[in-house]
């Protein structure tokens, strides 16, 4: 689930640097991941593995109105309160989100609330200024004692001065509880009762290739926790994700 939960937060920040995504828009995506449990489910899409890595193939087909979306990340609604602070949300599986954001220039803010389902009950609240973004996550119900935690720094690391292109950069530091990993990677065995801490770095991207094709790059580099690659032989010491959507505005 941790997969379609990142899918669902990059095609959810991509419309903050779309200029206009009225309409209809057809696209499809090209994802990759990890698998660290021996129990593997069979995707519903299209896809490739490997001992440990998949590579997936995910269709994207969305309708845009002024406030109104629908579509594979399932149906939405947006209120601009004033030309810097906008209302968001967005009703779907296996996640939901709402959201508050506002735009002074290049100094974003806002504070999220998203719950994710598809394995079990979490939520995760967020909230971020400048850059610097914080989230906490909490399990409920069979995962009552899941816990993690992410603090990140994001900023622009390239602004092309002739076209719309901007790579933005990130920087994290993520921790995470023995129940919280065993439950989100779906892990046969059990962990040490111990905190485990990962750091990593990530690059972002949404590439307006014409007036109707986008195209959005996400890249990480993930370093684990020793312990848990220890204790889980798929568990890599680094671990590399990239996730390429090709996106047509009808």
């Amino acid at each position: 689930m941790r997969l379609f939960k990142a899918l669902f937060i990059i095609l959810l920040i991509s419309r903050l640097y779309a200029a206009d995504d009225l309409g209809w828009q057809v696209g499809v995506g090209f994802v990759s991941s990890d698998l660290l449990s021996e129990q593997r489910d069979t995707p519903v899409f299209p896809y490739v593995r490997t001992d440990n890595k998949q590579w997936m193939m995910i269709p994207n087909l969305k309708w845009q109105g002024e406030r109104w979306s629908f579509g594979a990340d399932g149906i939405g609604y947006r209120y601009r309160f004033s030309d810097n602070l906008q209302l968001s949300s967005n009703a779907g599986f296996p996640s939901s989100r709402i959201g508050l954001s506002g735009q002074q220039g290049w100094f974003r803010y806002g504070s999220t609330l998203s719950a994710s389902y598809g394995n079990g009950l979490t939520t995760t609240a967020g909230i971020n200024a400048a850059g610097l973004s914080y989230e906490r996550t909490l399990g409920w119900g069979e995962r009552g004692n899941d816990l993690s935690q992410k603090l990140s720094f994001g900023a622009p690391v390239f602004i092309a001065k002739n076209s719309d292109l901007i790579v933005i950069g990130s920087a994290y530091l993520q921790r995470d509880n023995a129940d919280f990993l065993v439950n989100d990677y779906q892990l046969s065995n059990q962990l040490r009762a111990q905190p485990y801490q990962h750091t990593g770095l990530s690059l972002f991207s949404v590439i307006p290739v014409s007036d109707q094709i986008t195209v959005l790059l996400s890249g990480s580099l993930q370093w684990n926790d020793e312990d848990l690659t220890a204790q889980v032989a798929a568990a890599k010491a680094r671990q590399f994700n990239t996730f390429v959507l090709l996106s047509y505005q009808l």
